[in-house]
């Protein structure tokens, strides 16, 4: 897809990707409502939006239109779109050429697009006829390659996912009405899982209907109007008509990234809430969670390791072709750890090989590069026409003249300069001579798989611990405590207490949680009381086929402010109350919702000690000298 070429067509299938089938009794309007058309030149005919001949799915991303186009250029396509409108009688809120990205598998290059905000008065017919002549009038113009969209403004303005109250007469239900739906539905076979919550495009969240959302598979081309109907039907038969059914194409992915550093992580001591990587990988990078220990039977001593999900320590399909994984004994280990766990009680050959594969840096190279790239364009920029003008009256000595104020400017810019200069010089120097190596992976729940918790309901378990090397970890340890076991503080926070664990807490919902993880720093959002449900297909014990079980999956929505609580790189940061008690390891999220998945720190717990046969395992506590302070200055807990 070039940025100045439409390469391809609108389908149904990419147009409908957040609304795959909708049905709703409620009053309140809902985007997903009416037909949709696409005809066979790609041009989008729906309530919300029309289009083509290419539209992005959505959630899209609007980003500046790029070097192809000058402003007298832009000024005339946007022109030639307005005419368009005024002689339709049709009212805009906005005009802008514009690329556009589509934030769930987004194209390799952006899409050039006149974008128009409309009225949330929805006019299909007229829209769809508008978006036709705005392109063929482009066309007659000679501007080749650019798409037109007609999007009402709630729409493009976002839509919200937040969590249902717990005094909501689904609350209560919904494990219940979930099982229900997923045993008495047909053609579950491309359903990838079920969520419940408050979504729409109302910025006052509470406005928006509860609605029942069930995900696809993404190579779901049909509408599932006719399944939405039939799931619609049970809930209004336990009482729930006025809540809505949503069908949608999965937008779940783990959060891997790869984002800039922090200074202090190139001191040598572990920072939780920072980058970590798979040595020797070209796979993007993640989040190291905290500290843990671990004691055996019979043990004394507490044995301390980093802890994130396994998902962070294991190269991804596509990055196993790099040079090191090439070993049959490599090949053998990753196969083993896709559906079984890396214990101790295993094949001794296993874990020799874990040692020689699943090795972590911390901080990540890759961020380490990308971190002085950055510092290395800031230097670049200040050093313009300006400060070598400036700096070749100075050099000139008592012949050069400067004013003053062009003087003071000249000195500030090489402070900086030599600040950026000293801290690229500091983060080469750990890139240079590997300081970044942090351990390898000695114990983890393998890449896929569940377990049955206290309450016989299957969980998801995502975990791995890390041993990590004396001259790494002594400086932080204090006999059997651990000083630094704490989110990195990215910005200031009224408090910022160490990670503690105790008894498991059994949240309520809306309960507010915090995180610190490398893409998106330290952020707060809601706990969401009801539970998601992620479908598995399970190789049936009663011959050919598999069976369908459920997976039950806590979530997070997007916080009132619209700031993403976790985005990509944050996979295997450790989710907390505001004291620092730990709540649960982040493990991923659904890009098209919003939302974040975690795994409960206690069901972690008991699969460690399912796996390693420890006795005990804790959050490693901090000194007590640190433990008193934090007491004394942390806020209360909610």
């Amino acid at each position: 897809m070039s940025s100045s070429s439409v390469a391809a067509t609108s389908s149904f299938s990419q147009v409908s990707a957040h609304s795959m089938g909708f049905c709703s009794t409620s009053s309140i309007s809902s985007p997903f409502h009416g037909p949709v058309i696409v005809d066979r030149m790609g041009f989008l005919q729906s309530t919300p939006r029309a289009g083509g001949p290419y539209l992005c799915s959505l959630p899209a991303r609007t980003i500046t239109a790029g070097p192809h186009y000058d402003a007298d250029t832009v000024y005339q396509i946007e022109g030639y779109a307005a005419q368009v409108l005024r002689d339709l009688h049709l009212e805009y809120q906005g005009i802008r050429l514009v690329g556009r990205h589509s934030k769930v598998d987004p194209e390799p290059e952006q899409v050039t697009t006149v974008l128009v905000r409309m009225p949330n008065r929805p006019q299909p017919g007229s829209w769809y006829r508008a978006t036709k002549e705005i392109n063929q009038l482009l066309l007659r113009h000679h501007h080749h390659g650019i798409s037109v969209e007609l999007i009402e403004t709630h729409l493009f303005n976002g839509i919200y996912c937040s969590p249902v109250e717990s005094n909501h007469s689904i609350f209560p239900k919904w494990r219940n009405l979930a099982q229900e739906i997923v045993a008495r539905c047909p053609n579950r076979h491309e359903w990838i899982g079920l969520d419940c919550f408050r979504y729409g495009t109302n910025p006052h969240r509470s406005s928006n209907p509860v609605t029942v959302i069930i995900r696809v598979r993404k190579t779901c081309e049909s509408p599932f109007v006719r399944a939405a109907r039939y799931v619609h039907g049970i809930l209004a038969a336990s009482g729930e008509a006025e809540v809505d059914v949503l069908f949608t194409k999965d937008g779940t992915k783990s959060f891997i990234l790869n984002p800039t550093i922090p200074l202090e992580a190139t001191t040598g001591s572990v920072y939780p809430g920072v980058s970590i990587g798979i040595h020797q990988s070209s796979a993007d990078c993640s989040t190291l969670g905290g500290f843990v220990q671990l004691r055996f039977k019979d043990q004394k001593d507490w044995n301390t390791f980093a802890l994130t999900c396994f998902h962070c320590v294991f190269p991804p399909e596509m990055h196993q072709g790099d040079s090191y994984l090439q070993s049959q004994d490599a090949k053998r280990g990753l196969k083993r750890w896709e559906r079984h766990p890396l214990t101790v009680h295993d094949d001794p050959s296993f874990l020799d090989i874990a040692k020689r594969i699943l090795r972590i840096d911390h901080p990540a190279p890759r961020d380490l590069k990308i971190t002085i790239k950055s510092l290395t364009q800031s230097i670049k920029d200040m050093k313009d026409t300006s400060f070598y003008a400036a700096k070749a009256e100075i050099d000139k000595g008592e012949d050069g003249w400067l004013p003053d104020s062009v003087k003071g400017e000249y000195e500030a810019a090489l402070k900086w300069i030599q600040q950026f200069e000293k801290e690229r010089d500091i983060y080469s120097k750990m890139l240079k001579n590997g300081a970044y190596y942090l351990g390898h992976v000695v114990a983890g729940s393998g890449m896929h798989r569940t377990w049955l918790d206290g309450a016989n309901r299957r969980v998801a378990v995502d975990w791995a611990l890390i041993k990590i090397p004396s001259h790494r970890i002594d400086r932080q340890m204090h006999e059997d405590r651990v000083s630094g076991n704490k989110g990195f503080q990215y910005s200031k926070m009224p408090t910022n207490p160490p990670y503690h664990g105790g008894s498991f807490i059994d949240a309520r919902d809306e309960l507010k949680l915090y995180k610190s993880g490398r893409s998106t720093g330290m952020t707060t959002s809601a706990y969401h009381g009801l539970e998601s449900v992620k479908l598995d297909r399970l190789k049936s014990k009663k011959g050919a086929g598999y069976d369908l079980v459920i997976t039950w999956i806590n979530t997070i929505a997007t916080s009132d402010d619209s700031y993403s609580f976790a985005e990509g790189g944050d996979s295997g940061s450790w989710i907390t109350r505001v004291d620092g008690k730990v709540f649960g390891i982040l493990a991923g999220g659904d890009e098209r919702l919003g939302t974040t998945y975690f795994c409960r720190i206690n069901d972690v717990f008991d699969d460690i000690k399912d796996i390693t046969g420890a006795a005990e395992v804790r959050i490693a506590p901090p000194p007590v000298s640190q433990a008193k302070l934090c007491r004394r200055r942390a806020l209360p807990s909610e």
